[in-house]
């Protein structure tokens, strides 16, 4: 049936672990490793992973806090199936994903990775459905013109895939955007097969605890991810997709660092995407852009001019 090396990454988050854990423990293949790689959390991580007494269950501890990416690739170097498939610590699989999943990679041998769909869950526990994704086959074209390929919890890689990735599968000097880094990556090099059904749910409630916005809540640091993978990958975009969707590509990216405040980026890179192809829609953005430069330095001035006349006036008085 193939041993799957399954990797949980975790980081303060043992109040919601044990229900990623048991989702593994209660799959019907039962062939795997459960590799958890904790990442150094304060917390009761390790009392919690220690209570399943699974002998299946390897827990890895970093001395200090690394980040997830460091986090993943420990864990992969410590991998001895066959399969790796991931699972972040705050979510769960459906009983049948690993079975489903081993199932497609035995009746079709080409593929290098197999996918599949997953549930969304609110904090009120309604599951609702995700992406349909659709995408199989050789896709790394349509993967860069998509933009991404699939949630990292659905996704199952043959281990020789993965070995040529390269020393760090997952690159640490991304911050967001590593998971499509590294999709993309798979894509580029093998077929990619899809389980057009849920086999997994995404929960709401796995914020860090301590009052930490979690990643996929900060807009800055969203622009400054989707910036780097789309630089990182522009050549191909240009050469597979042309110009007019590597254009609306870096257009998007400059409107997120338009809504995080971040003038100079935008511009440069609405400027940008207008020299790729030119286009109305980027005309606008780049005369709205130097609109708002203009009115936001005459807010500034306004707000000076008003501080220095209140300053003025209590000197006297």
């Amino acid at each position: 049936m193939g041993i799957v090396s399954i990797i949980i990454p975790t980081y303060n988050r043992a109040n919601v672990l044990g229900r990623a854990v048991n989702s593994v423990l209660l799959q019907t293949h039962k062939a795997f490793e459960l590799i958890i790689v904790d990442d150094g959390s304060p917390d009761n991580t390790e009392e919690v992973v220690k209570s399943f007494g699974d002998e299946r269950l390897r827990y890895i501890r970093h001395k200090n806090n690394q980040g997830q990416n460091v986090a993943l690739n420990t864990g992969l170097r410590s991998a001895c199936g066959q399969y790796v498939a991931f699972l972040d610590s705050d979510d769960e699989w459906l009983p049948q994903f690993l079975e489903r999943m081993v199932l497609t990679f035995n009746q079709e041998p080409s593929l290098g990775a197999v996918y599949a769909r997953a549930w969304g869950c609110t904090n009120k526990g309604e599951l609702r459905e995700g992406y349909q994704f659709h995408l199989q086959g050789d896709v790394y074209k349509e993967v860069l013109a998509q933009g991404y390929l699939s949630y990292m919890i659905t996704i199952m890689v043959k281990k020789v895939v993965i070995n040529l990735l390269g020393p760090n599968p997952f690159d640490p000097t991304f911050v967001y955007g590593q998971d499509d880094d590294f999709c993309f990556r798979v894509a580029k090099i093998c077929r990619i097969g899809l389980i057009a059904e849920p086999l997994a749910i995404i929960h709401n409630d796995g914020e860090i605890h301590g009052g930490e916005a979690s990643i996929c809540k900060r807009s800055d640091l969203i622009a400054e991810g989707k910036y780097k993978l789309l630089n990182k990958y522009k050549d191909d975009i240009l050469l597979l997709c042309g110009s007019k969707i590597l254009a609306s590509k870096y257009l998007s990216c400059a409107k997120l660092y338009l809504s995080v405040g971040q003038l100079d980026k935008a511009k440069y890179l609405f400027n940008y995407s207008y020299k790729i192809n030119p286009s109305v829609k980027g005309m606008i953005y780049i005369i709205y852009c130097h609109i708002f430069a203009f009115r936001w330095l005459r807010f500034c001035l306004t707000r000076l001019y008003k501080f220095i006349r209140a300053m003025k006036r209590s000197l006297i008085l």
